[in-house]
C-alpha cells in the first residue's frame, strides 16, 4: 500500500543457512511510493566488483525499475539508481557477468516488450535500454485466476567455459494464432547488444490449449542451463498444474526433452474459501489452523518458482504445490539410481545388498566377492554434502560390514560403495 510505511530489506547468513543476521535496509519509509518486486544478485565472479550485493525492484505507481548497491556484503545498500529509461515497467531480474558486469531485465508494457540494460561500473550508472524480444502477452490471467507476466527469467555463464558470459532468458508469451502460453528461450553473446531469435523449449503438442507458465532459469557451475516451469499438458481442462524442468549443454543450441519433476498436479483453486463452479469449500481439503486463501487470483498464487543446481547432476527446483489443499513450498531432488559397472573376468561382486531400509541406527551391508578388496562407502546428506567416509578391506568369499548411522538426524541418505571394479548407489532412510 502506498498509504502505509514500507521498503526492503535483506538478511544474510554466514553459515550455510543455519543461521542469519539482519535486518539490513535497502530502501525504507520513502512516502507515497510502494516497493514491488524485489530480486536480489551476488557478484560471484573474479571482476574488479567481485563480492558486491544487488537489489532491484519496481517502484509502484511510477513503475520505474530502480538498483541499490552493497559493498559491504549486504550490511549497506547506496542508491537507488533508477535502471528503466521509461516508466510503465515491472518485474526487474538482475545477474551479474563474469567481470562484474551488472544485467537487469524487465517487462514493458507498451509496447509489449523485455528490455535490457547494463552497468560496467558496479552498478553506479546504467546505459541505453535494449530490447530483447517483443511480446504479445505482457500481463493478465490464465484460467483458475492465476497471475502470469512475460518477466524474463535470466542469468549469465560465469563458468570461464566456452560460453562463458553469455546471458541466456526464458520467458512466457504466447504465439501469433494461439491462446495459451508457452516459454520460450532467447540468448545473447555480445554483452546484450544482440538477441538470437526465439526459440519454443517446452515440447509439447503447440496449440493444445495447455498452457506453460513462470518459468525459472539459472546457469549451473558446469555450464549446463536449467529451466523450470509450470505446466498443464496432463490436463485438457487446462486447470491442474505439475512442475517440468527442461536442460542444455551446448549453451542453449539443443534442448532435453521435458521431464515432469512432480509426481502430484496441483489444483491452483485448492484452499479457497468460496465456491469455485459450484463446487462448495469442503470440495478441497484444507488444514483449518491454516489461514484461509480468499477466492480470486488462485489466492495470490505468486509468480514465483525457483531453481538451484551444482551440476545438471544435483538440481534443486522450489514450486509452489497444492497436493495437501493449501498453498505449500515443495522441493524436489534427482535420485541417482542407475548402477554402474566395470566388467572384469577375474574379480566380481556377485550380490551387493543393505537392511534394513528404513532403518533406526545400523545398516548392515553385505557383499559377495571374489577375492580381497579394497570397499569404499561414502555417505550423503539430501543436501549433496559428504557426511562420512568408511574403508575396509574384505578377504575372499562373503562377507559384510556395518555402518553405523546412530549419530545421524532423521532423513534421507544417499550411499555410494566403490571398489576398483565398481559404483553402486542405494538411498536409505533413518526413521
Amino acid at each position: 500500500s502506498t498509504s502505509e510505511p514500507n521498503g526492503l530489506f535483506v538478511y544474510r547468513s554466514t553459515d550455510g543457512g543455519a543461521s542469519w543476521n539482519g535486518p539490513f535496509t535497502v530502501i525504507n519509509n520513502v512516502p507515497g511510493v510502494f516497493e514491488d518486486k524485489e530480486l536480489i544478485a551476488c557478484d560471484r565472479s573474479n571482476g574488479p566488483h567481485s563480492g558486491n550485493v544487488y537489489v532491484a525492484w519496481a517502484r509502484f505507481f511510477t513503475t520505474q525499475i530502480l538498483l541499490s548497491r552493497s559493498t559491504d556484503a549486504g550490511s549497506t545498500f547506496v542508491g537507488p539508481v533508477q535502471v528503466s529509461d521509461y516508466s510503465g515497467v515491472q518485474w526487474p531480474v538482475p545477474c551479474v557477468g563474469p567481470n562484474s558486469e551488472v544485467y537487469v531485465a524487465w517487462v514493458d508494457y507498451t509496447p509489449g516488450s523485455i528490455l535490457f540494460d547494463r552497468s560496467t561500473d558496479g552498478g553506479q550508472t546504467f546505459g541505453s535500454d535494449i530490447t530483447v524480444q517483443s511480446t504479445s502477452f505482457v500481463y493478465g490471467y490464465i484460467y483458475g485466476d492465476i497471475t502470469v507476466f512475460s518477466f524474463p527469467a535470466m542469468d549469465v555463464d560465469i563458468t570461464g567455459g566456452p560460453n562463458n558470459g553469455t546471458i541466456y532468458i526464458a520467458y512466457m508469451d504466447d504465439a501469433s494464432g494461439y491462446t495459451d502460453t508457452d516459454i520460450y528461450f532467447t540468448k545473447s553473446t555480445d554483452g546484450g547488444n544482440t538477441w538470437t531469435s526465439r526459440v519454443r523449449i517446452n515440447d509439447d503438442v503447440q496449440g493444445n490449449g495447455c498452457d506453460q507458465f513462470h518459468p525459472w532459469l539459472m546457469v549451473a557451475p558446469d555450464g549446463s542451463i536449467i529451466v523450470v516451469f509450470l505446466d498443464r499438458r496432463l490436463d485438457p481442462g487446462n486447470l491442474l498444474m505439475d512442475l517440468y524442468m527442461t536442460t542444455s549443454i551446448d549453451g542453449g543450441t539443443s534442448w532435453s526433452a521435458n521431464e515432469r519433476i512432480t509426481t502430484v498436479s496441483s489444483d491452483p483453486t485448492a484452499g479457497q474459501k468460496t465456491m469455485l463452479s459450484g463446487l462448495p469449500r469442503e470440495a478441497f481439503p484444507i488444514k483449518t489452523e491454516e489461514p484461509l486463501i480468499l477466492a480470486g487470483r488462485a489466492g495470490l498464487l505468486g509468480e514465483y518458482i525457483g531453481v538451484a543446481a551444482s551440476s545438471i547432476d544435483n538440481i534443486h527446483p522450489v514450486w509452489t504445490d497444492t497436493r495437501l489443499g493449501n498453498q505449500d513450498v515443495f522441493t524436489g531432488f534427482r535420485i541417482q539410481q542407475s548402477i554402474r559397472e566395470i566388467p572384469s573376468p577375474e574379480i566380481q561382486c556377485n550380490t551387493l545388498s543393505l537392511y534394513p531400509n528404513p532403518f533406526h541406527n545400523k545398516v548392515f551391508i553385505h557383499l559377495s566377492i571374489s577375492e580381497c578388496e579394497q570397499i569404499a562407502l561414502s555417505v550423503y546428506n539430501i543436501a549433496g554434502r559428504k557426511i562420512a567416509t568408511e574403508l575396509l578391506s574384505l578377504n575372499r568369499g562373503g562377507k559384510y560390514f556395518v555402518w553405523d548411522g546412530t549419530d545421524l538426524a532423521r532423513g534421507t541418505y544417499f550411499l555410494f560403495i566403490r571398489t576398483p571394479q565398481i559404483t553402486r548407489s542405494f538411498t536409505v532412510h533413518k526413521l
